[in-house]
C-alpha cells in the first residue's frame, strides 16, 4: 500500500532485498569501470570506483551490512590497483568477482 510516511516507507524495506540491489547497481558501476580502464581512461575509471566505494559504504552504514561493507573495501583497494603493472591480474579478478555477483553466486 502507498505511504506518504517516510518513516513506514523506510520501516517496509526489506534489508536482503536492498542489499542485493545496491550489489547489483555497483556490479554494473564495476563493469563500467573496467570498461573506461580498457580504454585507457585510467583517472576516470578510479574515480568511479572510489564513487561506487562510497556508495556502498552508504549503503553499508545504513543496512549495517557487512557484505556491502567488504564490497566498498574491494572497491578502494581495486581503485588503487588500476596502473599498467597489475593491470592483467586485476582485470582477471574484478570480471571473476563481476561475474559471480550478477549470478549471485556464493562460493
Amino acid at each position: 500500500t502507498y505511504s506518504a510516511s517516510e518513516e513506514k516507507v523506510k520501516g517496509a524495506r526489506r534489508k536482503d532485498v536492498m542489499e542485493k540491489a545496491i550489489v547489483q547497481v555497483a556490479n554494473e558501476t564495476s563493469k563500467e569501470a573496467v570498461k573506461l580502464r580498457d580504454e585507457g581512461k585510467v583517472t576516470e575509471a578510479k574515480k568511479l570506483l572510489e564513487s561506487n566505494a562510497a556508495f556502498l559504504s552508504k549503503g553499508a552504514s545504513e543496512y549495517e551490512s557487512p557484505q556491502l561493507q567488504q564490497l566498498q573495501q574491494q572497491n578502494l583497494e581495486d581503485a588503487q590497483e588500476l596502473d599498467d603493472a597489475n593491470w592483467n591480474r586485476k582485470r582477471k579478478a574484478l570480471k571473476s568477482r563481476q561475474f559471480k555477483l550478477e549470478k549471485q553466486q556464493s562460493y
